[in-house]
C-alpha cells in the first residue's frame, strides 16, 4: 500500500490482513520508512516475523525487534543491507 505517512502504511497492510483474515505469521512486512518503537510494537503484534526497511531503526526498536525474535533487515538499498536481528536465518 501506498501511503505518505510510514504509520498509516503499516496499519493500512496489518487492517488488510485482518479484515481478510490473512495470517502475518509467515509474511515479511517491508517499509521504506523509519522503524520507531511505535511500528515495531505494531509489527510484533501483528506477528509477522520479518521485517525490511529501507531506512534505519530507532535504537528502541531495535531492542523490541531482538526481544521478540523478528528477523530485521535494514538499509535495504540497490542489492546492500544489514541484518539487526536474526542473522541466523538467512541464507545468501
Amino acid at each position: 500500500f501506498d501511503e505518505i505517512g510510514r504509520h498509516n502504511a503499516i496499519d493500512k497492510v496489518i487492517g488488510h490482513a485482518a479484515l481478510h483474515r490473512i495470517s502475518l505469521e509467515d509474511k515479511m512486512i517491508c517499509s521504506t520508512g523509519r522503524i520507531s518503537s511505535e511500528i515495531a510494537f505494531k509489527i510484533i503484534n501483528a506477528r509477522a516475523p520479518v521485517l525490511i526497511s529501507r531506512a534505519s531503526p530507532t535504537t528502541l526498536s531495535v531492542e523490541l525487534l531482538r526481544r521478540f525474535n523478528i528477523l530485521s533487515v535494514i538499509r535495504a538499498v540497490s542489492g546492500r543491507f544489514f541484518v539487526v536481528n536474526g542473522k541466523e536465518n538467512i541464507r545468501l
